[in-house]
């Protein structure tokens, strides 16, 4: 059956000579695999770059209950990035983000309320035209609500990591990204900033299985 439905492209991996498998978070149908026949080869009408981490499609796909890898009938950009896939530091920042997703999205069924946000998020970065660096904490921060384990305050972070220890800065940091909803947030230096993102994995390391070993941290941290 054919059914309509917006995505945000996760991830992609090279299915024989011109094809490509690419995992999708859907808004009505959670997270889904494609198969894309072609899109590699010279006479594809269908654009690779549809398919890179983080593209925001309108979709019409067949959607099958008993099949585990689905097919994309139509597709066509819900919102084009105007610096998101081109300025090198966000780049950067978004395959962390895609990174980040692929190893916490994993339930087949549609969450409205987290696609908005991660629709949203995107575009609030890809309009930014200064002061980012913080955008990793503050998303690891705002996702972790939708992923039912929020720290309301720094004492939650004592409890989830024993032994941590925190300035007294970094625990005043803490407290206010736990109550405000400022996505711009400021006045964070490089020190802290690293410190408090790694952190952040951490936690979510607690509270998710096979969330450890982000590659693409070791990068953003140079830019951040």
């Amino acid at each position: 059956m054919l059914q309509k439905t917006s995505g945000i492209v996760i991830s992609q991996v090279k299915y024989s000579e011109s094809s490509l498998i690419v995992k999708i978070y859907t808004e009505n149908f959670g997270l889904k695999s494609y198969i894309v026949n072609s899109v590699r080869s010279k006479s594809s009408r269908t654009k690779s770059a549809y398919f890179r981490p983080l593209t925001l499609l309108d979709m019409v796909v067949y959607n099958k209950a008993t099949s585990s890898i689905q097919r994309i009938s139509e597709l066509k950009s819900l919102y084009a990035f105007a610096t998101l896939p081109y300025e090198k530091n966000k780049i950067l920042i978004g395959l962390f983000m895609a990174e980040v997703l692929s190893k916490t999205l994993k339930e087949e069924h549609p969450d409205t309320e987290l696609f908005q946000f991660l629709v949203s998020s995107f575009i609030l970065l890809d309009k930014m035209e200064n002061d980012y660096a913080n955008f990793p904490l503050i998303f690891l921060f705002r996702l972790s609500a939708h992923l039912g384990f929020f720290p309301s305050s720094v004492n939650d972070f004592y409890v989830s990591l024993p032994g941590m220890q925190l300035s007294i800065e970094e625990e005043a940091i803490l407290n206010e990204l736990s109550i405000t909803d400022n996505n711009i947030f400021t006045g964070i230096n490089n020190t802290i900033r690293r410190r408090l993102t790694r952190l952040m994995i951490d936690f979510y390391s607690v509270h998710l299985d096979n969330f450890n070993n982000l590659n693409s941290f070791e990068i953003i941290k140079e830019i951040i």
